[in-house]
């Protein structure tokens, strides 16, 4: 029920987050704003700017989150889910919500991420964040390096002050 409840707020968030991340990205093309712009890039390179850009704003913001002790306050409660399910990957304090779409923010600016690049990259990250946090057990022939990954995931998620500091 926790998680339920984190995650109607944190989508209640994005929502609105949602309405700044569509001017910002319209902001962008009506001004010619931004790496895809100054580049000319094609409609392919254009989805990998977008894609890569905001990615690194996830990989970013979670940097910073593990690094600030205030903000890892915020962060904290992701990482305290004791039952690592598909809803982990939504349990977010709305501080953090609130940073996170900040960055997403700023990505976009100065990537100039056009909306088919931001919807691109958002449904990567639908399936990523479910996979990564889902409580699965996986064939042997799916290959080490994807049960490495959904493991160490998995292992960040632990409530073990000892096992959540490695990766702090």
């Amino acid at each position: 029920m926790v998680n339920f409840g984190f995650t109607v707020i944190h989508l209640i968030i994005h929502t609105f987050l949602a309405i700044f991340i569509v001017m910002l990205s319209d902001w962008c093309r009506q001004q010619q704003f931004g790496m895809v712009y100054w580049t000319g890039a094609s409609v392919g390179i254009t989805i990998l700017i977008s894609v890569l850009a905001l990615d690194f704003s996830s990989w970013l913001v979670h940097f910073v989150m593990h690094k600030s002790p205030l903000l890892w306050r915020f962060h904290l409660i992701h990482h305290s889910d004791t039952k690592v399910d598909v809803t982990t990957g939504l349990r977010h304090h709305p501080g953090d919500s609130l940073l996170r779409g900040i960055f997403f923010l700023l990505l976009i600016f100065v990537s100039g991420a056009p909306m088919y690049g931001v919807m691109i990259y958002q449904t990567l990250v639908v399936f990523a964040t479910a996979f990564t946090h889902a409580n699965i057990s996986l064939p042997k022939k799916a290959g080490s390096c994807i049960e490495l990954y959904s493991y160490f995931s998995q292992y960040a998620q632990s409530a073990s002050p000892l096992e959540t500091a490695l990766y702090r």
